[in-house]
């Protein structure tokens, strides 16, 4: 909500570290982008928050708004240049995650971003073949064409 953003620009005019990460290797920006809080990714992206920095399983902000379906989070992140191939550490990329998960409209918008559309994970599984292997068949039929 619009009251968050608003203690968060706070925080970050009282000097917070926009960059600071758990133990995961999560920071506030991999964490906005993970519940879909794309003011709030907007804000820190704005501030300088580092856009493809990855969390201990080499998943970036990118890859898990890609695994969890936000598209505005994802045409955030895409507009702010964020690598859109990076995998993580399992070699998969994010239109391999969100192929895997069904999300089209995240397909889409990574797919027009020119996302590999042929870039296997470390098994040799392209996002076409995970999608057909998880029955996501509008996903296999867009990445068909």
């Amino acid at each position: 909500s619009s009251g968050h953003v608003k203690i968060v620009k706070m925080l970050l005019d009282a000097g917070s570290n926009k960059n600071k990460v758990d133990s995961k290797g999560c920071s506030p920006l991999w964490i906005s982008c993970a519940k879909g809080h794309s003011e709030i990714a907007s804000l820190l992206i704005q501030e300088g928050a580092h856009k493809d920095k990855a969390n201990v399983l080499a998943e970036s902000p990118l890859w898990k708004a890609s695994e969890m379906g936000h598209a505005k989070v994802v045409q955030l992140l895409l507009s702010a240049g964020v690598d859109k191939d990076r995998p993580d550490a399992r070699g998969a990329s994010p239109l391999w995650i969100a192929s895997a998960k069904g999300h089209l409209p995240v397909v889409r918008l990574l797919h027009e971003a020119g996302a590999d559309r042929s870039k296997a994970n470390n098994r040799g599984a392209t996002p076409w073949w995970i999608a057909s292997h998880h029955n996501r068949f509008d996903v296999v039929k867009f990445l068909s064409c």
